[in-house]
């Protein structure tokens, strides 16, 4: 009951500290000679689980609460004596999660004597390839965003590759995924293996997972990609190069609501880094209800970036492309209603703007050119009397007429053939 309440919870966590729920479970540490050995596991991985959130996240109340009823002597003593194997691992899980990113529990943890990181590693060479790699896993909690843990499991003799090669090159997708995440954060503890290398093939492997058929290995693949999210620079960019987001996008319109929590939870932690970011910011303006599905999905107890959500918020009340990208399942440019109405016709509207008469004039000009008339033919008729004095002759134009003349036939005489006349007169009398 207290495992489905308070898994990476951290708000109903804080309700079971409230409660006698701690000091009962340490008392059970105390006497667990009267318990079995199956009450046994679960209480200490109660005690574990409820110290973590979401992403690898410690929850300060419940960690110092488990402190304070004493539970870390009693657990060191479980480790160094304990019932079985399995008993062992789990108490040093529990105990990696107690002092996970909590430095008062950490020194707590060093004043006591018995407790050395030799036991740990010892359960590596575990003939059972469950307690080895949960053996891993512990080993993993206690390095975990911590550079002197990480240190003192090197000093105590560090950890060799082939410890993880099985698991990785095995078939099961839970046994790649958990040794994948455990190289990331134990590089700089792997003894014969470059850092870089070791982080490159880790964050690789989670990133296929992601392809899964099976929903409870994506499930496990994204939530320990959020959990490397926040660790050391330059992993959230390998996340980026091995084309997580894309894969993550897809996932979150999965029917899975857990996938989708998963998904949403490990691209809240990516928008803190910039390239990251802004590929999902880009994928949200695109894609109608990707930001309202994230959000949705993210749940309480993650992250993500305010700067991100500033941006989109902005953007939104601009104007997001998507509402014009019918392509990507936005609304058509052309509303439905205006598709089938017709536009009004004009005088013109059956014209081809292709017939030559017309191109390049405006509306309103004529529809056909009107014909140029021919050259005036002039005929000039000589008069019977040649001599030298100027020549009579009479000049007949015609000019074809488009439309008939208005008013009389006969033309008025113009002001210089008159002229004319008055100087012919004065040159006969000076005869």
């Amino acid at each position: 009951m207290a495992i489905a309440l308070g898994h990476e919870n951290i708000e109903k966590q804080n309700k079971l500290a409230q409660t006698e729920a701690f000091s009962m479970l340490v008392r059970r540490l105390r006497h667990h000679e009267t318990s079995s050995d199956k009450v046994l596991l679960m209480v200490i991985r109660v005690l574990g689980i409820l110290c973590v959130g979401v992403a690898y996240t410690n929850n300060k109340v419940t960690q110092r609460k488990i402190a304070e009823e004493g539970a870390i002597y009693y657990l060191v003593q479980l480790l160094n004596d304990p019932p079985t194997e399995e008993v062992q691992v789990e108490v040093a899980i529990a105990l990696g999660c107690i002092v996970l990113s909590n430095p008062a529990n950490q020194e707590k943890l060093q004043e006591e004597k018995d407790f050395k990181f030799d036991v740990l590693l010892d359960l590596l060479r575990s003939e059972d390839e469950n307690i080895r790699l949960r053996a891993g896993m512990a080993l993993t909690i206690f390095a975990f965003n911590n550079t002197p843990q990480q240190f003192a499991i090197r000093e105590a003799g560090g950890i060799k590759y082939s410890v993880f090669e099985q698991f990785i090159n095995s078939m099961d997708e839970y046994f790649v995924s958990y040794s994948a995440f455990q190289i990331v954060v134990l590089a700089r503890v792997i003894v014969d293996q470059d850092q870089v290398n070791l982080t490159a093939e880790g964050v690789t492997l989670l990133v296929s997972n992601l392809k899964s058929k099976d929903d409870n290995a994506i499930v496990l693949a994204a939530s320990l990609l959020s959990s490397l999210a926040h660790t050391r620079a330059g992993i959230t960019d390998a996340m980026v190069t091995t084309g997580a987001i894309d894969l993550l996008v897809e996932k979150l319109s999965s029917k899975n609501d857990q996938v989708r929590n998963a998904v949403a939870v490990t691209l809240g932690y990516l928008t803190y880094n910039r390239t990251a970011a802004r590929i999902l910011f880009s994928a949200c303006r695109n894609m109608p209800g990707l930001y309202k599905k994230l959000m949705e999905n993210i749940g309480k107890n993650a992250k993500i970036s305010e700067e991100f959500v500033g941006d989109f918020r902005r953007a939104k009340h601009i104007g997001l492309p998507s509402q014009c990208l019918e392509i990507n399942g936005g609304p058509p440019a052309i509303p439905p209603s205006k598709l089938d109405s017709s536009r009004p016709t004009t005088s013109h509207s059956n014209r081809k703007k292709t017939d030559p008469r017309i191109y390049g004039r405006a509306v309103s000009a004529p529809s056909h050119r009107v014909k140029k008339s021919p050259a005036p033919s002039i005929v000039i008729s000589k008069s019977s009397h040649e001599d030298s004095r100027p020549s009579t002759s009479h000049v007949n134009i015609s000019v074809p007429r488009s439309r008939p003349v208005s008013g009389s036939s006969k033309r008025s005489p113009s002001p210089d053939h008159s002229a004319f006349k008055t100087k012919l007169s004065s040159w006969k009398n000076e005869k």
